[in-house]
């Protein structure tokens, strides 16, 4: 029903569901840990999305191809680290091109650099399940290539305008939570005319209005099953129902 009220807008929603860190790498958790279920929710909102026609970006299949050859996600902190960002947005990339059929394609190719930090502030809440090593590849960051992020005084929304010339996506707005700052980092942003990241959606009974002036693409990341907490709002879906 979403899908269906952005589109009449002129707006193409694409989902990025971000599998946890228990979901890519089940296996390097201590035997005492809650064993993960053969089909995850995660997997049980894609088949919800698959069903009902939404487009997506399967993150789980690109992350777990990637850690066969790279650590995706930080040792000690549940976010993925700015490698694992960046193949996502890469396919994210991929797929917005397709739909738009345009000849964008994620322009930088893979420039490592490493250092010593192996996560964030929550090892003392998370399962470390690496020994930390002293040093961590991460992608270069490539962040005000095109242009610098501007927040606005309210500080909930960051807008980007680009100004490299060259072939990019129109402007869109980027529903993202924590994670969606590595994706900016590996240079996202820098592949669109102009990028709305929306960094409070308390109120989503207003997720309508959310969707910034002149955008013709919703991304829309979040991490695995959020968006469940989202649906047992009556108020939301009301929002939903009632948009013009």
């Amino acid at each position: 029903h979403l899908r269906r009220i952005l589109a009449r807008k002129g707006v193409y929603l694409l989902v990025v569901p971000v599998p946890l860190k228990n979901t890519v790498y089940p296996d390097k958790f201590p035997a005492y840990a809650a064993r993960r279920p053969a089909l995850t929710g995660y997997a049980r909102f894609l088949r919800l999305l698959g069903d009902n026609n939404i487009p997506y970006v399967d993150a789980y299949d690109v992350l777990v191809a990637a850690r066969r050859r790279v650590n995706v996600y930080y040792r000690t902190d549940l976010h993925w680290n700015t490698v694992g960002a960046r193949e996502v947005a890469a396919e994210t990339i991929r797929m917005l091109a397709i739909a738009e059929h345009s000849k964008v394609r994620w322009k930088y190719a893979d420039q490592y650099t490493f250092h010593s930090f192996a996560g964030g502030g929550d090892n003392d809440v998370l399962a470390t399940f690496w020994q930390v090593p002293d040093d961590e590849p991460f992608e270069a960051s490539h962040i005000g290539d095109c242009g610098t992020p501007v927040m606005d005084p309210g500080g909930t929304v960051e807008h980007f305008t680009n100004d490299c010339h060259g072939s990019s996506l129109p402007a869109a707005t980027f529903f993202g939570n924590s994670f969606s700052i590595q994706m900016m980092n590996d240079g996202f942003e820098n592949h669109f005319s102009k990028l709305y990241r929306v960094h409070d959606l308390t109120h989503f009974n207003q997720v309508i209005s959310y969707v910034q002036p002149g955008s013709h693409i919703l991304i829309w990341q979040l991490f695995e099953l959020e968006i469940g907490y989202q649906m047992q709002s009556d108020d939301w879906w009301r929002e939903v129902d009632e948009a013009p």
